[in-house]
């Protein structure tokens, strides 16, 4: 079977499109705005669109996914966090529960792969949850345009 690929937090991006076009064929995209997925239903109607808080994913049962990727969703979780070094009460839940969730619906041996602009030394404060551990996380520098992170993460088996 074809691996399964959930992208959280897809927005109005041509990401989850690009993802398509180049080959992946069982991928889901999530958005907790209607607005958003209703619009990206009518620009690629041949594409799987839910409307679903990537904080509370219910609709999906355990062990679901593949791979898992979130293209800066969880930068949008932490634009209060305040100080970074000590980051507020609310975006250490919202992440926590992120995480909780990518964790749940990832299969074991399945990847978590996550895009961001954020300095490693920060992310993984938020990356360390429920069955990841800082040891689990690999980073590579992307040095494009401003420079930008991967981090992957694999769920044991």
């Amino acid at each position: 079977t074809l691996p399964s690929v959930l992208v959280v937090g897809c927005g109005n991006s041509s990401f989850s499109s690009d993802l398509c076009s180049s080959g992946a064929e069982n991928l889901i995209s999530i958005d907790y705005s209607e607005t958003v997925i209703e619009r990206m239903r009518q620009k690629h109607p041949e594409m799987e669109w839910k409307k679903m808080d990537m904080t509370k994913m219910d609709g999906f049962e355990d062990d679901r996914f593949d791979y898992i990727i979130d293209k800066a969703a969880m930068d949008a979780l932490v634009t209060d966090e305040g100080d970074p070094w000590n980051p507020s009460e609310s975006a250490l839940n919202s992440t926590g529960n992120m995480i909780k969730e990518v964790y749940r619906t990832l299969k074991p041996g399945g990847k978590f792969l996550q895009i961001s602009f954020q300095q490693p030394h920060f992310r993984k404060l938020y990356l360390n949850h429920s069955g990841f551990t800082n040891q689990d996380v690999v980073v590579e520098h992307i040095d494009v345009g401003m420079g930008y992170f991967m981090y992957t993460l694999t769920k044991k088996t």
